[in-house]
């Protein structure tokens, strides 16, 4: 009970709630949660469940048991321009917790609060009771340029002094999340865009250097785009588009009148548009075709200059929030590079790449590890999608 009560107390305040926060959540009054902490009672199965569900634990770390004191956890990090997801699991691919926080790219927000983001996540899966954290590995957008890993890592490193830390590039998740791939060309199109070709061990990059200088392929670049066809279509000097109807339904407006709202939004607002561009495409819409067959062509001629410039294999992995649209923008793409290419949009998350490659610092393999990850992994997505 002492060890259930201080736990509730530690991980509410580091979710940033109070004792009325966590009541709302779970339909409760202050008073129940309150008694909780102050160990008077503790609650049935179904509140321990929700519990563990709002904290991103598992009940026997919310309760301070393990099966074994020595156990220990890794930590595997995804950082993008919009989000960051953290996966805490074992070296048998079990996942102990998740969470998602927001974007850590050192470029867009600065190292400083890049450090803050990865630090309330690693803190979140810091639970008296619990197993200890062995490593933690992070493949964060942004951390290809510059010191930013280096700085990053280093920041960490100072933080946790007992835990093995490494920051990369997140394209070592895009490539980590296919098997049996060593040379190849990895793609990320999120809310920013970035081509890399691997050989022998090798990154060679092209593209990625932000929004104010990448021309597409990106969400922000797909998004910008349709809002210039809808000023467009304002001024009477573009087509008409089905993305007018669209947008202005998503902002609540005439485009004209809610354009402070689109610039002080930034970049990941403008990245949600793309969404419209995909769904106007489906309707046939000219426009619609038109920025993806642009922005598209884009990553594809990067694709080519990679094959030929660094002789790398024909496999082209693609990742990031763009390719949940993967059938019309493969078949853009597709009908753009080398007829020898192959495409590949991995069935595992980006994240899953950060996890194995954590797995490969510490040499650690597991026959089952990658089953267990996707059953753990995509049940914690469908309970997100049924309470979402």
């Amino acid at each position: 009970m002492t060890v259930f009560s201080d736990n509730i107390k530690l991980l509410r305040k580091k979710h940033n709630m109070s004792q009325a926060d966590l009541a709302e959540k779970l339909y409760l009054t202050p008073q129940a949660i309150s008694k909780w902490e102050c160990g008077f009672c503790e609650p049935d199965l179904e509140f321990l469940c929700k519990l563990a569900k709002v904290f991103c634990v598992t009940t026997d770390e919310l309760l301070g048991i393990s099966d074994n004191v020595s156990d220990e956890y890794m930590i595997g990090i995804d950082g993008g321009g919009t989000k960051t997801e953290f996966i805490l699991f074992s070296s048998n691919g079990k996942i102990a917790g998740h969470k998602i926080l927001g974007g850590t790219n050192p470029n867009v927000y600065g190292i400083e609060n890049s450090f803050s983001v990865i630090k309330k996540g690693i803190d979140g899966f810091l639970i008296p009771g619990a197993g200890s954290i062995k490593g933690v590995y992070g493949g964060i957008a942004g951390c290809g340029s510059g010191n930013n890993a280096e700085n990053l890592t280093q920041m960490l490193q100072n933080e946790y002094p007992d835990v093995k830390i490494k920051i990369t590039s997140d394209i070592e998740n895009v490539v980590g999340s296919v098997k049996d791939v060593s040379d190849c060309i990895a793609v990320i199109c999120g809310t920013g865009s970035i081509v890399y070709a691997k050989t022998n061990e090798k990154y060679h990059r092209l593209g990625g250097w932000g929004y104010l200088f990448d021309k597409f392929g990106s969400g922000f670049t797909i998004g910008r785009d349709a809002i210039c066809a809808v000023l467009a279509e304002n001024d009477k000097t573009g087509e008409k588009t089905i993305l007018t109807e669209l947008i202005e339904e998503k902002i609540g407006g005439k485009i004209w009148d809610k354009i402070n709202k689109i610039y002080s939004k930034g970049t990941e607002y403008i990245a949600s548009f793309s969404q419209d561009v995909f769904n106007a495409y489906n309707q046939n819409d000219e426009v619609a075709k038109k920025i993806l067959d642009m922005n598209f062509t884009g990553i594809a001629e990067l694709i080519n200059h990679a094959y030929k410039k660094y002789s790398c294999d024909k496999k082209v992995i693609l990742s990031g929030g763009i390719t949940k649209n993967k059938e019309i923008m493969g078949n853009i793409i597709k009908s753009k590079v080398d007829s020898d290419i192959e495409l590949i949009f991995p069935d595992m998350p980006q994240i899953y790449g950060a996890c194995r490659m954590c797995c490969n610092v510490f040499s650690i393999t597991d026959d089952n590890f990658e089953e267990n990850f996707r059953d753990d992994y995509f049940n914690i997505v469908k309970v997100g999608e049924k309470n979402a």
